[in-house]
């Protein structure tokens, strides 16, 4: 999950949920061996951001310090947005990584943003609001 100052934190902290308690449902079943899914938050700086509703969220590594190894990528909402736009660093990152990889089939950046359609399923809704217009434009320039 890459997240910014003034995400919306839902945005963030609802998709790791998810993701975290599929992973430990596989292993309240008896699935041995690794997990899954892991879930981190990723942002420009190591640290604390703080979201729109003024919670704090620990990042532990920088987006770039991640060079592959991403099988499914969520980019937060939020009132941020606008500002993380302007991150070029941020969206050189989206469009290097959001590129496939020979052999791995990839969900580009995008929680209520983006989604590589090759990947969504057809009950998806398709993403909303100012993000879903914001971040497909900028990882295409």
């Amino acid at each position: 999950m890459v997240a910014f100052s003034d995400a919306q934190i839902l945005d963030v902290v609802g998709p790791l949920e998810v993701f975290s308690r599929a992973a430990r449902l596989l292993s309240d079943e008896g699935r041995r061996g690794p997990s899954p899914y892991t879930v981190e938050i990723l942002a420009r700086s190591r640290g604390t951001i703080v979201t729109s509703s003024g919670i704090g969220l620990v990042v532990n590594r920088s987006f770039r310090q991640v060079r592959s190894g991403i099988d499914t990528l969520f980019v937060a909402g939020g009132r941020g947005v606008e500002a993380a736009l302007h991150d070029h660093g941020l969206i050189r990152w989206l469009q290097r990584i959001s590129q496939p990889s020979a052999g791995s089939p990839r969900s580009a950046p995008g929680h209520s943003s983006l989604q590589r359609p090759a990947s969504s399923t057809a009950s998806a809704p398709p993403p909303t609001g100012a993000a879903a217009c914001a971040w497909p434009s900028a990882i295409r320039r």
